[in-house]
């Protein structure tokens, strides 16, 4: 990850604070921030954040609304750099921009496009919304008045289905005179629970950056203020509540790419050949102009034949190096191989690993550069730890969990193909919490569970993975994922409240299997009700 002048290898993990359910974040904790590492355009990523609520309001700055609110917003620096005395390039805009969003205990506001990049056939331009709003309080809202706003120099309204459930009340161009045309659905009331979905078809075209963001807003008489009708001479003047989604509106290609290690174990001072190919996806073809690549301090890229200079093979051609050729960080710049989309081109090299190299997994890491067009330059895409060597010794095969995984349960099960002895080490969200020997192809990981334990209690969702490490071997790679299964309370094979009973229908206190409460008071309180 590039900040423009270096390049950062600090894990920043290890700068943070490593939430568990037995390490609860300080009371006094009022924000969040998760570092997420290099986001590319095209690719998205998903920060999924749990609260219980104790109190209210959650904020009592947001006044009117009643405080019931939570917020969050996405921001990024520079990418990756090619160098440690540039910046990166980041066409195009690699990095998402700045984008909030709320969530409003009281309110159900939200709005989805049914594509995150816009498609490169003309069938398939129209891009489809969906609106949503939902009552979530205890009184009806009265008065509700709904807005899409949206750039009409970069989308219009499908001329033949623009409003597949219903047409808006009326549609006003720069309803507010910051150049943005409006939807009004004037929705009456809300009751409790009440529900309206709208759902609104736009053509992408036009001119301007190639982000396009969907604002909605929500206003009612307890909820923002309004002046009159906004489609018979008033306004909204201060909308309730908004949310908005962002869209890439120009077809985008979209890099990725995979490596392995194709030697088993490399010997000190032998080589080690490695394969993959990088594949593009996304909306649009690219170019890959130049191949970088990061080796190990003191490793350097072998020569396959040809010219007597280090060279790889991409697409089936072999390119000789063009820059820091003796170095760890070979370049292979001029090959502009122009991809279509849905397409992949091998990539094969070989590596010199200098003697006296201790036994270990050694990173390769991989950089493209590559143009595309509607973007007007470069982009850096940078692979850190695409593939690991095996030095000194082979690794281990992963090992298999025992899917599902209850949230109820205080080991992870699970078999491997490796020999007794065999160190199993699972991993909960990507952080190592324990480690079990197997014994005849067998292990169950414990020591996170419980007030003592390194985790705590599973939850819903949680991801968990494993490795393995025979006796004489490297670590595995990590397992096919789990992800734990949420079990309430009556239904768990536990006797929660202490009386004797367990369950649903044996504990009285048990309305349905899915009851999250085992306690019934009226059956504890010592009194014959």
């Amino acid at each position: 990850m590039g900040t423009g002048l270096s390049r950062m290898t600090l894990d920043a993990s290890s700068m943070g604070f490593d939430v568990t359910p037995n390490a609860p974040l300080p009371s006094s904790t009022n924000a969040l921030r998760v570092a997420t590492g290099e986001v590319r355009a095209g690719n998205p990523l998903f920060v999924e954040v749990a609260f219980r609520v104790l109190g209210l309001p959650l904020d009592p700055g947001f006044g009117t609304m009643g405080g019931d609110m939570n917020c969050g917003e996405s921001f990024g620096g520079d990418t990756t750099a090619t160098n440690t005395t540039s910046r990166g390039d980041d066409n195009p805009w690699s990095l998402y921009a700045a984008s909030p969003a709320c969530v409003f205990l009281n309110l159900l506001f939200d709005i989805t496009s049914d594509q995150v990049v816009r498609s490169n056939d003309a069938a398939y331009d129209d891009m489809e919304y969906t609106l949503t709003a939902r009552n979530l309080s205890l009184n009806p809202r009265n008065n509700v008045w709904i807005r899409q706003k949206y750039d009409g120099t970069k989308v219009s309204l499908d001329p033949t289905t623009p409003f597949p459930d219903v047409a808006p009340t009326c549609m006003i161009a720069d309803c507010d005179g910051d150049g943005l045309d409006c939807l009004y659905w004037d929705i009456g009331t809300l009751v409790p629970s009440a529900e309206v979905n709208i759902r609104t078809n736009f053509d992408v075209g036009g001119i301007g950056n190639p982000t396009h963001a969907m604002r909605i807003d929500f206003t009612s008489d307890d909820l923002g203020t309004r002046s009159g009708d906004p489609c018979a001479g008033g306004a909204i003047t201060a909308p309730g509540f908004r949310s908005q989604e962002l869209v890439q509106i120009r077809p985008l290609a979209v890099l990725d790419a995979d490596l392995v290690s194709t030697t088993a174990s490399a010997a000190p001072g032998g080589t080690a050949t490695l394969a993959g190919a990088i594949s593009v996806d996304g909306t649009q073809g690219l170019t890959v102009n130049d191949i970088h690549l990061g080796l190990p301090a003191g490793w350097t890229v072998t020569n396959g034949g040809g010219a007597a200079t280090p060279d790889i093979v991409y697409g089936g051609v072999r390119y000789e190096c063009s820059a820091l050729c003796t170095t760890n960080t070979p370049e292979f710049n001029g090959i502009n191989l122009a991809m279509s989309e849905g397409t992949s081109a091998g990539l094969d090299f070989g590596v010199n690993v200098p003697g006296g190299t201790a036994t270990g997994l050694y990173p390769i890491d991989v950089q493209v550069e590559s143009g595309q067009s509607g973007y007007g330059g470069r982009q850096e895409t940078y692979y850190r730890d695409l593939a690991f060597v095996p030095v000194g010794a082979p690794r281990s095969e992963p090992p298999t969990l025992d899917c599902p995984i209850l949230s109820v349960q205080t080991t992870i099960p699970g078999s491997t193909t490796e020999a007794d002895g065999t160190t199993v080490r699972v991993f909960f969200g990507g952080i190592e919490r324990g480690d079990d020997p197997a014994t005849g192809g067998r292990f169950a990981v414990g020591g996170w569970h419980g007030a003592a334990g390194t985790f705590g209690s599973l939850y819903g969702g949680l991801e968990i993975r494993a490795t393995a490490q025979a006796p004489g071997e490297l670590e595995s790679e990590l397992s096919a994922p789990c992800f734990v299964t949420s079990v309430s309370a009556c239904q768990d094979g536990v006797d929660n409240d202490m009386d004797g009973l367990i369950d649903f229908p044996a504990d009285p206190g048990c309305s349905s299997p899915s009851d999250g409460d085992e306690s019934d008071p009226e059956c504890s309180d010592g009194v014959d009700n």
